[in-house]
């Protein structure tokens, strides 16, 4: 069910994941949902659960900067 909501996300999406991972994400599910999403654009970069706040801000921030400069929007 799950895979089926993804599927049908048009919006271009960007997952950022940390190279460390919690441990409970489970490997098979994490893939099986990555690939369902036919717009997302997935990153994985140094850091652990807070990358966002503490390991990689800048990383974050100029990924999402880049995601966002190439999203175009229709008219």
């Amino acid at each position: 069910q799950v895979c089926a909501y993804l599927a049908a996300i048009t919006a271009p999406s960007l997952l950022i994941m940390a190279e460390k991972t919690l441990g409970f994400v489970n490997k098979e599910d994490y893939q099986r949902r990555v690939a369902a999403h036919p717009n997302l654009q997935l990153v994985k970069l140094a850091g652990g659960h807070h990358l966002h706040i503490d390991d990689n801000v800048e990383g974050v921030a100029s990924t999402v900067k880049a995601f966002l400069a190439g999203v175009t929007t229709d008219d």
